[in-house]
């Protein structure tokens, strides 16, 4: 089986549909406009979604956390229940790192923190070939690389 590889971020995938979605997803052109904060996405309903969720006006239900004394609240259900299995299990699923015994909650967490055990950097820039450690690191430094008037301005809120 051929190894498919994306230039842009130096993905390896063997399958052409993950490696498609990867590319959509990821690096996917965002041209769906936020017309209020104006943040950008790559489908329609994602779109839709954030406004409903960050602009909306009217109030939403909220799943309160069943653990006494907890006092979280959720806008949906299925992320109650996620923050119940990771913080309030007798026995929760925690990932161990082999090589210095941090226990993680998340295995994206375990992920990323046995790069920082090592000095390779996988994650190379390719504009200009800059090795990172952490693929989130090479996205914002991939930032830097865009030209100063296409870059989003932010205000302060609370001077000019």
């Amino acid at each position: 089986m051929e190894e498919i590889v994306v230039e842009i971020c130096g993905i390896i995938s063997k399958n052409r549909v993950s490696l498609k979605g990867h590319v959509r997803y990821i690096h996917g052109i965002k041209k769906y406009s936020c017309n209020i904060c104006n943040r950008k996405f790559g489908r329609p309903y994602a779109l839709r979604q954030h406004v409903e969720n960050s602009h909306g006006t009217t109030p939403r239900s909220r799943y309160p956390c069943k653990f006494p004394g907890c006092g979280k609240s959720f806008l949906n259900k299925s992320t109650e229940c996620t923050h119940f299995r990771r913080e309030h299990v007798q026995n929760p699923v925690r990932f161990l790192c082999q090589l210095c015994g941090i226990e993680f909650k998340r295995k994206e967490h375990l992920t990323n923190h046995v790069s920082t055990h090592t000095t390779e950097k996988t994650y190379k820039c390719a504009h200009c070939g800059k090795g990172f450690i952490q693929r989130g690191a090479l996205k914002i430094h991939v930032k830097t690389h865009i030209d100063r008037c296409s870059r989003p301005v932010l205000t302060c809120h609370l001077c000019p």
